[in-house]
């Protein structure tokens, strides 16, 4: 390009292009493209990169953001990850989560768990079950209990209580005993 009365043709400056031999002005790239000094066109950002418009080079998204038309970067959805300069966010495998704008998965608390892949939070087991990998809540076997929900693991009742619903221990009823972790209680022999 050349400026009015120049003597001399000038190479337009990164970031922006002339495009039509006899220019008196160079145009600036738009937004999501660049160009680098003297070009003719200016080149979209690879992928999982932005820029804004007059720019020489593109900027990767942070950890946690893409993109997808090289515009802007936005937050990864809860439920799922991305590494910087990301074209799409990957989804958190089951016994894991993630909140919106996450670089990294984090398991569920003992206690606690995501049956599905993408979850943006964990769900406490019930009281009367425990967890199995962060992933499933299994009933408490006979004999054994969890009083509270969000527990990782069932008790045992102590000797002379039983179980019968997982959720407390009752005392066994006169005249009858139990060992430990049972589910019900026998009566004493005669004698």
């Amino acid at each position: 390009f050349s400026h009015p009365g120049s003597n001399g043709c000038s190479e337009c400056p990164a970031g922006t292009i002339s495009k039509v031999p006899g220019s008196i002005a160079c145009q600036p790239c738009a937004a999501g493209t660049y160009a680098q000094q003297a070009s003719a066109n200016c080149n979209l950002c690879p992928r999982g990169t932005i820029s804004k418009e007059g720019s020489a080079a593109c900027s990767p998204c942070e950890a946690g953001r893409f993109t997808r038309e090289s515009r802007t970067c936005e937050r990864c959805p809860g439920g799922t990850i991305s590494e910087k300069g990301s074209s799409e966010c990957r989804s958190c495998p089951a016994g894991n989560y993630s909140r919106a704008g996450s670089s990294s998965c984090s398991k569920c608390p003992a206690g606690a768990i995501s049956q599905v892949a993408g979850s943006s939070a964990c769900e406490a087991c019930r009281a009367g079950t425990y967890e199995i990998n962060r992933q499933v809540c299994n009933a408490c076997p006979q004999g054994k209990i969890s009083a509270v929900a969000g527990s990782a693991a069932c008790s045992p009742c102590d000797a002379g209580r039983f179980a019968k619903e997982a959720l407390m221990c009752e005392q066994c009823p006169n005249g009858t005993i139990s060992a430990a972790g049972r589910s019900e209680c026998q009566s004493c022999p005669s004698g």
